[in-house]
Parts: structure tokens; C-alpha cells; sequence
């Protein structure tokens, strides 16, 4: 008998070992979970480089280092395998990661849930991105420097001076030992790093209003092909002054737009365009200083500096559709007009567009006021 107990007890342990081999298997944002998407978590090679050296040695450039680290338990951790207490100005960690060849045409990004302090990723070599701040997570657009079905090497630098006073530490102790409420430091990667594949038109974040009049929230999503898909990719050839019209045919939904634009619209763009100094009609219509079609970073700035000189403090590209979409309908706009207008499939999208306020309702109510009109009369016909 206690030798079938101990065989299950035996089974049992190997099974939830497996199950378990990767700390932290959960997805780390429940809010934004994908079907496509690898848990990194686990074993990474890692060297410490207290000289500051490594970038002049090309550790960028690694295929892997010589010792042994489990992610995303930070050095100084018992778990990381490493529990290395002194103190750790700069190191580098090295995975090799495979990606999917079902991921063939999708974005990929590789986030981070918090990296402390300093971080620089490295994909085959080449930079990708830096970030500063060991307590907030951050995202990484990879799909230009990986191929779907292949093997690439990601290399992350790490930098974390503490003592400098250059940079937050919270309670972490600036001397060897713990100290009072001051702990043992957390250097480098100390939370989940995943990988997943997006959409090249998907869903990039939701900003959430509460509206207390109504009982209900209100969702402002952020798309990733909003930004680059529809205005900057509208080429002079695409507007149409005789009709006064714009074709937009690089939309979310893969459905060419049609778009009209009033007499007022249409003479900015003529005026814009004697100084746009196209040279054929094939140029996108909106472009740099260079004449090359604007990005999204570009674009997002030029709002933000003029909506902060305006003293608007929100800023954001599909904001202006929200809106445009609201003072449409507050102006005696269609529904059925503003949805052709806006390219959704149906009015239920549009809806989301237009959750207006108590106090909105009720100034139209003041304004389409039926009992003035009948005010006076002592009987009303009824159709």
C-alpha cells in the first residue's frame, strides 16, 4: 500500500513539475490576453559586466553567455539561480527565441512586465529599443528585425547605479545589507517577459471613462493601423476636388472609404497643396520635410504640441473621431450618415462612438422643446 502511495505521490510531483517548469506560466495581462502568445519566462545565460565594457565587446551581438539565470527572478534572488548580493551596475542576458511561422504577416512585439533600471534590447544585433524606469512595463515591435519560422537572438543590457542618486529606488538599501524598511537591491529583469503576435490592425490599448449619469463606461479604443493606415496613407491622387471628395483605400476593415469633405475642407487642402509642392500625384499627401511619407511617433508629436498650446491636455489621434463623431450628432447630424462617414459595418459600432451625456440629452431636450410649439393651442392633431 505505501508503495502505490508513494508511486502516485512520485507521478503527481513529476506532473505538476511539468506543469510548472515555467515560472509564472500565467498570462501577466489578463486584460489583454491573445491566442498567439510565448511565455519567456525560464532559463536565460546571462554575464555580469561591472567594467561597463560589453557594448565595446559586442555582447549585443551574443549567441548566448556562459552562465545560467531563470527569468524573471531578479539575481539577487535565491530563485534566479544566481543570488548574487552585492551590488550589480550593468549585466547582459541572452535567450534565443524561436518565432512561430503562423506569426507570418502579424506584428510582433516583445514586452517586458519591469526591467530595473536601465535597458537596452537587442535583437540580432541590432538596437531595438531603450527604456528607463525599473518599475513600469513596456512593449517592443521586433517584426522588422525577425522572420516567421526562424531563430533570433535577443540580447538585453542592463544597467542599474543605484548609488548614483541619478535614478528612483524606492526602499532598495544603498548599502550591502539590508537596512531598517530598505531591502536587498532588485537588478534587471524581475518581472514576466512575453511574446505575442498582434494583428498589423489590432486592438493597441482602450482608454476607459466612467459616465455616472448613464451608469456605464465608456471605451475610447487606440487601434494600431488607425494611425498609420488612413490619413497618412492618402496620396494627392486620392482627393477628388470636382466631387469634393477623399478615397481613402487603406482602411482597418480592408474596405476602400469614400469620404466627403465640405467646401471649407476642400479649399485648406488646395491651399495646403501649393505648399505641399507635389512632384506627381503618386506622393502621399501628408510627408515630412523630406517629402517621405509622415510616421506615426511624427504625426502623434505635431498633435501633441499643437493641442498643447491650445491647452488641450489629452491628446490622441483617434480621439478626433470620437469627437467629430459627438458634435455630428449634437448637431442635428444622421446616424446612418456618420456611420458611412466613420467606415463602420454597422450602426452598433457607431453607437460606441456616440455615448453622450445626461447633460447633452437634456440640453437637446431644451433646445426641440414640443410643448413651446404647441404652446397656445388647445388642440394638438395627431398623425
Amino acid at each position: 500500500m505505501r508503495l502505490i502511495s508513494a508511486f502516485f505521490a512520485f507521478v503527481f510531483a513529476v506532473t505538476m513539475f511539468a506543469q510548472t517548469s515555467i515560472p509564472r506560466p500565467e498570462h501577466p495581462r489578463p486584460q489583454f490576453v491573445r491566442d498567439n502568445w510565448v511565455n519567456l519566462n525560464g532559463t536565460w545565460t546571462y554575464v555580469f559586466d561591472f567594467g561597463e565594457s560589453g557594448l565595446h565587446r559586442g555582447l549585443q551581438r551574443s549567441k548566448g553567455f556562459d552562465n545560467k539565470i531563470t527569468v524573471p527572478f531578479c539575481p539577487e534572488s535565491k530563485l534566479s539561480g544566481v543570488e548574487y548580493k552585492d551590488f550589480i551596475n550593468s549585466m547582459w542576458y541572452h535567450r534565443a527565441v524561436e518565432i512561430p511561422a503562423a506569426w507570418d504577416g502579424k506584428k510582433v512585439l516583445l514586452n517586458f512586465g519591469g526591467v530595473d533600471y536601465f535597458s537596452a534590447i537587442y535583437v540580432n544585433g541590432s538596437l531595438a529599443a531603450r527604456h528607463w524606469g525599473g518599475s513600469s512595463s513596456f512593449s517592443v515591435d521586433i517584426t522588422r528585425y525577425v522572420k516567421a519560422g526562424e531563430t533570433a537572438n535577443v540580447v538585453v543590457w542592463v544597467k542599474d547605479d543605484l548609488r548614483s542618486g541619478e535614478q528612483t529606488g524606492g526602499k532598495q538599501c544603498t548599502n550591502y545589507y539590508s537596512s531598517g524598511c530598505h531591502y536587498t537591491r532588485t537588478t534587471g529583469i524581475w518581472q514576466t517577459v512575453w511574446m505575442e503576435a498582434v494583428a498589423p490592425t489590432g486592438l493597441q490599448e482602450v482608454y476607459v471613462k466612467p459616465d455616472l449619469d448613464n451608469e456605464s463606461f465608456i471605451m475610447e479604443p487606440k487601434f494600431y493601423a488607425l494611425e498609420k493606415g488612413l490619413t497618412m496613407n492618402i496620396k494627392v491622387k486620392d482627393v477628388d476636388f470636382d466631387n469634393n471628395v477623399v478615397y481613402v483605400n487603406v482602411t482597418k476593415n480592408r474596405k476602400p472609404l469614400i469620404v466627403p469633405v465640405n467646401q471649407t475642407m476642400a479649399n485648406v487642402l488646395k491651399e495646403f497643396l501649393k505648399y505641399r509642392k507635389h512632384k506627381n500625384t503618386d506622393d502621399y499627401l501628408f510627408c515630412n520635410a523630406y517629402g517621405q511619407q509622415l510616421v506615426k511617433s511624427t504625426c502623434y508629436h505635431m498633435l501633441y504640441e499643437y493641442n498643447k498650446r491650445r491647452g488641450v491636455e489629452r491628446t490622441g489621434i483617434h480621439r478626433y473621431r470620437h469627437t467629430f463623431a459627438k458634435h455630428w450628432i449634437l448637431s442635428g447630424g444622421n446616424v446612418v450618415s456618420l456611420s458611412r462617414l466613420l467606415g463602420h459595418s454597422s450602426l452598433e459600432i457607431t453607437q460606441n462612438y456616440i455615448n453622450l451625456l445626461v447633460s447633452d440629452v437634456a440640453k437637446q431636450v431644451n433646445e426641440i422643446n414640443l410643448l413651446d410649439k404647441f404652446s397656445g393651442k388647445y388642440t394638438i392633431k395627431m398623425r
